[in-house]
């Protein structure tokens, strides 16, 4: 199917369920090719989360995964890997097995974690929809539509990895898989380096919050060792029945 065919086919669908097309648009560079093109719209900062659960809802009709806080289309680095290259690589990863050899040199006290459990917890909410947005006047907040019903399949399309050190694209698709099998985990906000996501079965018990944080701190210790001062204890409270995960690699 052609592009301006795609696009008129989305355009219908979202028209037909009232959403405003006016500012749907097409960016320059896609990395999926012509035939599983990205689109683009940007809606008011204070209807974002609401649209988002509109368009949330909408996926298995549209085909498209909608992900606020992405508008920094640019064309790819030198020899980088194609969408199809990094789902594969994504799904062949055995995560425990990526968990255990990133984890080798992490040492949580785990008894001295249950000592300050009467820390109060940072309640963790949504923070990217707020922000500001290089290629969005600041009344707008940007929402891509990325073409796939698995969202586990977005990082292969937008890359959130943005440093070597940083978990690889393939590792983010195996990650997100395995947390939305878990727990119930949907991406909500992406940007380079950045990942927001809500969580519609969390952990109910401390043993669980404690193995879930774990698994985090491996993914992203930079939420621990600089957003939270080091308290993994208070990342424990906060995954303990939290709707909302954080992620931010420095």
């Amino acid at each position: 199917m052609l592009v301006w065919q795609v696009i008129m086919n989305l355009e219908e669908t979202l028209q037909y369920h009232h959403i405003d097309v006016s500012s749907l648009s097409l960016p320059e560079y896609q990395r999926g090719g012509k035939e599983h093109p990205i689109c683009l719209l940007r809606v008011p900062v204070t209807q974002i989360l609401a649209q988002w659960e509109v368009l949330r809802g909408l996926v298995s009709e549209t085909g498209y995964w909608p992900v606020i806080g992405w508008d920094r289309f640019k064309q790819p680095l030198w020899e980088e890997e194609m969408v199809q290259t990094i789902l594969e690589a994504g799904l062949y990863i055995d995560i425990q097995q990526w968990l255990k050899q990133e984890g080798i040199h992490t040492r949580i006290d785990e008894e001295g974690v249950r000592k300050r459990a009467d820390v109060p917890p940072a309640p963790f909410d949504f923070r990217l929809p707020y922000g500001r947005f290089p290629y969005t006047l600041p009344s707008l907040v940007p929402i891509a539509l990325v073409p796939t019903t698995h969202f586990w399949e977005v990082p292969a399309y937008l890359p959130v990895q943005g440093n070597e050190w940083d978990p690889s694209n393939a590792v983010q698709v195996a990650m997100m898989k395995y947390w939305n099998e878990r727990w119930g985990a949907e991406l909500v906000a992406m940007a380079p380096s950045t990942v927001e996501m809500r969580v519609l079965q969390p952990p109910t018990t401390w043993e669980d919050a404690f193995l879930l944080a774990k698994e985090q701190y491996i993914y992203a210790p930079d939420v621990v060792d600089q957003w939270l001062r080091g308290n993994f204890a208070t990342l424990v409270k906060t995954l303990l029945n939290g709707h909302v995960w954080l992620f931010w690699w420095d």
